[in-house]
């Protein structure tokens, strides 16, 4: 495992496949939560950990806090915590807002929300169904990813181990969590709809606005084998689409599903069709990056523009998914 300096943040890239797919996640997963649920409202709070594969009882304990853990045995396992509440109002909608907390180191200090060392990841929807359509509903949420979120420095001072360790909330390059990858928000509108007992249809659109981890003006912590340098990281400051190039995806897709089960045959058959179109966002190259005290360059009022050139261009694509389910009795 190798660093590599991109732009103005480290990456660790694997050296070979064995070792990103094998050796590197040698890790483990724990969650505790405790959960409300009432007739309009759900509610409910827990706290996570991802630490090597080893022998500790603690982090397998239900009745232990991961993070009260951790602080009395002194490691540096990474820890979360994370909370949902919903209203939900029967036979006509529901709201709902989720949030996951990474790591916060800048919590007393001004503006902390714009500070890197903030990784935190946050929803907010709602669903309803349509009066005038029977079984029809509208979903509409929104997403955002903080840089760095999901990420943790990979280790190699690990018992039993004698390579670096993956701490962050992902295996194999996916993310435990929301499906989007840190730097990123998405706003997703879906429409579903049964117009017979065994069919159903949809639509979705989603706008999913990516920090690019590539390039001449890549972006802070917008991937998963990011890590944050160890000068002035408390210091550092990120403002989403105005400190960097960032790839605006427009995706539209229409789903289908069929059941057998009216025939007698225990399968499902479902599939979609999606076009994507991608384009970017730059800033100026005057405004990119850090001076000589470590300040970024941008803030919250730097313009970006609409770029295509032979780095950053537009992208068109089609993407089609079939497949079916069997119910085995």
């Amino acid at each position: 495992m190798t660093k590599e300096q991109n732009g103005n943040q480290l990456v660790r890239v694997p050296d070979d496949e064995s070792e990103k797919d094998h050796y590197f996640f040698q890790n483990a997963f724990s969650m505790t939560m405790v959960g409300i649920n009432l007739r309009y409202f759900h509610f409910d709070f827990g706290s996570t950990s991802v630490w090597p594969k080893r022998f500790e009882l603690g982090y397998a304990f239900p009745l232990i806090d991961r993070v009260i853990y951790q602080n009395d045995v002194g490691d540096y396992d990474n820890l979360a915590l994370f909370f949902n509440f919903k209203y939900a109002y029967p036979r006509f909608a529901q709201f709902w807002v989720s949030g996951y907390l990474d790591e916060i180191n800048t919590i007393l200090k001004a503006r902390f929300w714009e500070k890197t060392r903030a990784m935190y990841a946050y929803q907010i929807g709602t669903k309803f169904a349509v009066p005038v359509l029977p079984f029809t509903t509208i979903s509409l949420r929104y997403t955002k990813v903080e840089p760095y979120c999901y990420t943790h420095h990979g280790i190699n001072y690990t018992p039993w181990y004698n390579h670096y360790i993956n701490e962050g909330y992902s295996n194999n390059g996916y993310c435990l969590g929301y499906y989007l990858p840190p730097n990123a928000d998405e706003i997703n509108l879906q429409i579903e709809t049964r117009p017979v007992k065994y069919l159903t249809l949809g639509m979705q659109y989603q706008l999913i606005r990516h920090g690019v981890d590539w390039g001449s003006q890549s972006t802070l912590g917008a991937n998963l084998y990011s890590e944050l340098r160890n000068k002035d990281r408390d210091d550092l400051e990120k403002y989403f689409l105005r400190d960097g190039t960032y790839e605006w995806s427009n995706i539209v897709s229409i789903k289908a599903s069929y059941d057998f089960h009216r025939f007698k045959v225990p399968v499902k058959l479902y599939g979609s069709i999606g076009y994507i179109y991608d384009w970017f966002t730059s800033i100026d190259d005057s405004e990119y990056g850090y001076d000589s005290n470590g300040d970024c360059k941008s803030s919250k009022t730097t313009e970006y523009h609409y770029v295509n050139n032979d780095e950053y261009h537009d992208k068109h694509g089609v993407v089609v998914t079939v497949g079916f389910s069997a119910f085995l009795r």
